[in-house]
């Protein structure tokens, strides 16, 4: 859902209307000095890290870029000082970094949850669509691992397709896909 309104909001250059539809969910607040305050209990932050996007895209760059401070210390705390694995990052966090200008970090990131069999599931979202990853998108590093990752669909297509030949896995037509 809110990969599609930051999308849309890029399309129509609406953000102020994305923004009014992603706030109530994303549970952060303000205090009276504008520091935000992360709400949400999930380690995804998807709502607050969109809200951070769009918020930058509204031309309220001082605020989102307080909001992705904000949820980029989180992660850093509980992964470093209470000892929360990685894994609960791999897909939202590389976003933040990215928007909040930390390419090296992002890359970093994403190339971990590659290697740990994270990073291919959504591929087609996290690197081929993400608008946080524009400006990395023409970065080596980058199309090394969407490449990567682009193999190794191929090779699970192809195991699939062997192991349907084979009888093993039905075939799937139609209504049933």
């Amino acid at each position: 859902m809110y990969a599609a309104i930051r999308l849309h909001a890029r399309t129509t250059g609406d953000a102020a209307r994305a923004i009014a539809a992603i706030e109530p969910y994303a549970r952060v607040e303000w205090d009276s000095a504008g520091k935000p305050a992360l709400r949400d209990s999930s380690a995804l932050r998807d709502g607050a890290i969109a809200l951070a996007d769009l918020l930058i895209l509204d031309g309220q760059v001082e605020r989102g870029r307080r909001l992705l401070a904000e949820i980029i210390g989180a992660m850093e705390r509980e992964t470093r000082g209470e000892g929360r694995p990685e894994f609960w990052y791999v897909f939202q966090h590389p976003v933040a970094l990215a928007l909040d200008g930390q390419p090296e970090a992002a890359m970093a990131l994403l190339e971990r949850s590659y290697a740990a069999g994270q990073a291919t599931g959504a591929w087609w979202l996290f690197l081929e669509a993400e608008p946080a990853y524009d400006a990395l998108r023409k970065a080596p590093r980058f199309e090394a691992l969407r490449r990567k990752v682009r193999e190794h669909i191929a090779e699970q297509r192809e195991e699939l397709a062997r192991l349907r030949a084979q009888g093993l896995v039905p075939q799937r037509t139609g209504s049933d896909r």
